[in-house]
C-alpha cells in the first residue's frame, strides 16, 4: 500500500481531511513527473556550465 493511499485509509476518504489529502496526492502524483525531468535537466546544465569553466588558479 503507498504512503498516500495509507494516509487516506487513516483520515478517511469520506472526512474533508481525507478529501483534501487526496486531492493534493493527486496533485503531486501528476507534477512529480515533469518536475523531476526539469530538475534532471538543470543539475545536467549546471554540470555543463561548471565543465566549461575555467578553472582558477
Amino acid at each position: 500500500m503507498g504512503r498516500h493511499a495509507r494516509a487516506a485509509q487513516i483520515l478517511g476518504a469520506a472526512t474533508p481531511a481525507g478529501a483534501r489529502f487526496g486531492v493534493a496526492a493527486e496533485f503531486l502524483l501528476l507534477v512529480n513527473t515533469p518536475l523531476r525531468q526539469i530538475m534532471e535537466q538543470w543539475q545536467q546544465n549546471h554540470a555543463d556550465r561548471n565543465a566549461r569553466a575555467p578553472v582558477a588558479e
